[in-house]
């Protein structure tokens, strides 16, 4: 039996570690899961991971998918994750991942589970791995589908999915240094969440722009990215949103899709050229296969 599933980068809108609401936007950068699943036949069951390490957020986000596609069932389980995307730098790999290997190994049982289940199931893998402080709910379903999610990162639960506006596409500018875990920054965040309390409210009114950039602002201040120049010449340049992506360090631009690429300096990293990349158009469920 096998499964095969994708999920994607997405990038940030809201970052919910101040509220608990959270918004983002998928992007067209994938994570892909590949689960061959045999039953023991009374032999104790075994897992092979290949093509990424057996980490506590891969083997919790298995763990799980298993455990509901074949419960009470000992299997013999080779799972192979390919990802390309890049690795905490604030696109979402660990949601990515942690969506695709548990949707394959769904898929290797004839199942076929909707957007809700599997993103719900990768933010408990993600608190359970210790690798998000919220789960990253939003982060994971913006993985999952097309358009402008919303959720509350809380209860795991979707306050809103609007469409993309037509004619944008998006320029990733991305420094090789990773972020901190966010486990480690949630208690500075929280902190400071009254900075942020109109930040729901921009997202209600589908203010998305304006809700990036003071997004922006602030995680800007409470991990002191020094971004205000590069945002503002990013703007001056025709970009209808700029802001930090997740816990950064990457920087992102909504631009035009025939915009020209604009090189901008990001202090500590030097000149960056940007990846232009394309918003989610389609849903991941319905790629891969069983």
């Amino acid at each position: 039996m096998r499964g095969i599933a994708t999920a994607t980068a997405a990038v940030t809108v809201a970052n919910a570690l101040p509220t608990g609401v959270g918004c983002a936007i998928g992007i067209d950068l994938q994570a892909t899961a590949v689960v061959d699943a045999v039953p023991a036949d009374g032999a104790s069951a075994e897992v092979e991971v290949v093509g990424s390490e057996a980490t506590p957020l891969v083997r919790e986000a298995l763990a799980r998918g298993l455990s509901t596609a074949f419960p009470a069932r000992a299997m013999h389980v080779r799972l192979q994750v390919t990802s390309h995307i890049p690795p905490a730098v604030g696109l979402k790999s660990s949601s990515a991942v942690a969506s695709s290997i548990y949707l394959a190994a769904r898929r290797a049982a004839g199942h076929n589970p909707p957007a809700d289940e599997v993103a719900r199931a990768s933010a408990e893998a993600g608190r359970a791995a210790g690798v998000s402080a919220t789960g990253a709910y939003d982060d994971a379903y913006a993985g999952l589908v097309a358009g402008i999610v919303i959720t509350d990162n809380r209860r795991d639960q979707v306050l809103d999915l609007g469409p993309v506006p037509a004619g944008l596409a998006v320029d990733l500018y991305v420094p090789e240094v990773p972020h901190r875990p966010a486990p480690e920054m949630s208690a500075a965040f929280r902190a400071r969440a009254s900075e942020v309390a109109d930040l729901p409210g921009l997202l209600r009114e589908r203010r998305w722009w304006d809700a990036m950039r003071r997004n922006s602002e602030f995680v800007e201040s409470v991990l002191e990215y020094p971004y205000r120049a590069p945002r503002a010449e990013l703007t001056a340049g025709g970009a209808v949103g700029v802001g930090v992506s997740g816990l950064g360090p990457t920087l992102v631009a909504v631009v035009p899709h025939d915009a020209p690429r604009l090189t901008v300096e990001l202090p500590g990293h030097g000149r960056i050229v940007p990846r232009r990349r394309r918003f989610t158009e389609a849903s991941a469920l319905r790629t891969g296969g069983s």
